[in-house]
């Protein structure tokens, strides 16, 4: 199908074929990931399936896509060139999921502690995104996995709260898509389809497309054991190519491997496929009885997204070495151990948080959160299987713990503070001044949960 009139330089047929079937291959996650959970899929089994097999299968195209670009740089397909290539990209990726995720979680948390900015965390995502992106290009390889990586590692990081996603999702929804699709379609030419052979080749195209992904989902899906309807519904799913698609089919064009006639065929077909899988979708999972040990945990986890716990962001603990202050340690523990929640701890020793010249320190207070998170995330394990086993828990340490000092901490973005205090209450059970002065810093700058043990 790819005509010598189809390419700009046809002496590069295979760079081009090879670009072509991996533009093809790729799905658009969040098309798919709208259409599961519009049908109530999202937690059930064989939705995990379609959006996990989504995202590998993308992480994989963009892979393929990174390591083509680097073969058409070099103008040919070379022995050494392409393995070191490929020894780059794996060197770059193994890099950013051990050492890039943690640097990208200490950047996010130490900005949005240390900056008083509205949008010094956005500020900072962008230029993550920006510096892997000049990686990826400095090692020969598009801009676009560098950018892909970045956003896998920022999505993943725990700190980042519904407020900083939204905005950043604001970023992207006002300005850089409009930008991308203004200039996406600036590139592509719909009269080119009035010519019978560009019509017939697209709809070859469409067809090429999307029995090619139905089938081998489908064929996959049958392998590892699934009924027909339930690989029907997966050949079904993968088979959207959304904007993913016309990002691919942009990066060719600027490569100068597609020409514009095949630019415009390619948008068209991630337009046609993109309309038409939603509504095999739906009709795919409507034929899909739920079993009753899904439907179970599927009505217990909804029912738990009404708790406030499941809301909560970040913990805020302040405790001393009393029975009561190792209980809320623990506590903490349980709270956030089931989904790795960021968590500052506070140890306050004779009126004041300790300095790193104390003796003791938090170690107690430190051990007691980590032991509720071990609970916590055993508890998890057995239900939901979550590989969450730990909080990310700071320990930190300033001169005075009163009201100022819990507001200052508190402006960061706390969804609950804990306090476990001994000799907390005054005569006729009141508080005490102190404990008063402590919470009402918190209350001050947070109107999300408080809870005091004592």
């Amino acid at each position: 199908m790819l005509v010598p009139a189809l390419l700009p330089n046809p002496t590069q047929r295979v760079i081009a074929g090879l670009f072509l079937g991996t533009a093809l291959s790729i799905s658009s996650v969040k098309i798919v990931a709208m259409v599961v959970r519009e049908m109530n899929f999202m937690r059930r089994n064989l939705g995990q399936i379609i959006i996990s097999s989504a995202i590998i299968e993308d992480t994989i195209g963009w892979l393929i896509i990174a390591i083509t670009f680097g073969i058409a740089t070099n103008g040919s397909v070379q022995l050494i060139p392409l393995v070191t290539t490929v020894a780059e990209v794996g060197l770059f990726m193994v890099s950013s999921f051990t050492i890039g995720r943690r640097l990208v979680f200490a950047l996010i948390r130490w900005t949005n502690d240390a900056f008083r900015s509205e949008y010094a965390v956005i500020t900072v995502i962008l230029i993550i995104m920006g510096v892997m992106a000049l990686i990826t290009n400095l090692i020969g390889v598009h801009t676009v996995l560098g950018a892909f990586v970045a956003g896998i590692l920022v999505g993943e990081s725990p700190i980042l709260s519904s407020h900083i996603e939204g905005q950043l999702r604001g970023v992207i929804t006002a300005l850089f898509m409009p930008i991308f699709f203004g200039m996406a379609g600036l590139s592509a030419d719909l009269t080119v389809l009035a010519d019978p052979t560009l019509a017939m080749l697209t709809v070859a195209l469409v067809l090429i497309a999307s029995l090619g992904k139905f089938s081998g989902a489908f064929i996959g899906g049958k392998f590892a054991g699934m009924s027909f309807k339930e690989a029907t519904a997966v050949g079904s799913a993968m088979n959207a190519r959304g904007s993913t698609e016309v990002i691919v089919a942009s990066i060719g064009l600027s490569m100068n491997i597609l020409s514009h006639n095949l630019f415009t065929m390619i948008v068209t077909m991630a337009v046609i496929t993109t309309l038409a899988m939603p509504p095999m979708l739906r009709w795919a999972l409507g034929r899909l009885p739920i079993g009753q040990d899904q439907k179970q945990r599927v009505d217990r986890e909804a029912l738990d997204e009404y708790g406030f716990v499941s809301r909560l962001e970040r913990l805020l603990v302040l405790v001393d070495d009393s029975t009561i202050g190792k209980f809320t340690a623990y506590l903490a523990g349980l709270v956030g151990g089931g989904s790795g929640m960021p968590t500052t701890l506070l140890h306050l020793k004779d009126g004041r948080i300790d300095t790193p010249t104390d003796t003791k320190g938090p170690e107690h207070a430190v051990k007691e959160i980590k032991k509720g998170a071990e609970k916590s995330a055993e508890a998890v394990k057995r239900t939901e299987d979550t590989l969450v086993d730990k909080v990310h828990l700071t320990a930190r340490t300033e001169t005075r713990a009163n009201g100022e000092t819990i507001a200052e901490e508190a402006r960061k973005g706390y969804g609950m503070l804990l306090v476990g205090l001994d000799n907390v209450l005054a005569e006729k059970g009141s508080f005490t001044p102190a404990l008063n002065d402590i919470t009402s810093g918190f209350a001050s700058t947070s109107s999300l949960h408080r809870a005091t043990a004592r």
